[in-house]
């Protein structure tokens, strides 16, 4: 299956063969893994390399705080 998301969080995700080409056309994707060699970040327009489990609680506090 492919998907053309405007926005594609791959959150953990390695960037396997098959699952990069189901998403590499999305308009922005940001990738979240604690490998600097995933090959997922070959892809992304943004990413970074820390653990998901401390930056996702406090992305999701940030933006709590914007909508909220």
């Amino acid at each position: 299956m492919t998907v053309k998301p405007k926005l594609y969080f791959a959150v953990g995700i390695s960037g396997a063969p098959e699952h990069l080409e189901g998403m590499r056309d999305s308009e922005l994707i940001v990738a979240i893994n604690s490998d600097a060699n995933a090959p997922i970040f070959k892809v992304a327009h943004y990413g970074t390399t820390c653990d998901l489990f401390d930056l996702l609680p406090a992305l999701t506090e940030r933006l709590k705080a914007k909508t909220g």
